[in-house]
């Protein structure tokens, strides 16, 4: 659903607007997802806090293997790409994609470990 409302979108605000004044409205949301995924971290942080403190263990444990997944996943993507000669300015976000995919499962088994509260 949420694909086909974006493209939904998409289509009528270039059909009224134009392919010009598209790009010039979304170069306006750049920054957007940056700053609600670190307002998410922020507020999963700020609920675990106790948690956090009170199972220096447990985290370690969990983030250790995460760590490590996300430093080879990168270098898969990165090593990949760079494989198909593929230049440094894809590549590097190509590892970086991937490895944000792990962070993303990383934080939703955080969650489903501890809860919210």
């Amino acid at each position: 659903i949420p694909l086909t409302a974006g493209w939904l979108t998409r289509r009528s605000y270039i059909n009224s607007h134009g392919e010009d004044a598209f790009n010039k409205f979304v170069s306006k949301f750049d920054n957007i997802t940056t700053v609600g995924l670190l307002l998410t971290l922020v507020i999963i942080f700020s609920f675990q806090g106790r948690v956090i403190i009170n199972n220096p263990t447990d985290i370690l444990l969990i983030s250790i293997p995460l760590t490590i997944q996300t430093i080879l996943i990168f270098g898969v993507g990165y090593l990949w790409s760079w494989g198909w000669k593929l230049p440094h300015d894809i590549a590097a976000p190509a590892g970086m994609i991937g490895a944000s995919n792990f962070f993303e499962l990383a934080v939703a088994v955080a969650i489903s470990l501890f809860g919210l509260k």
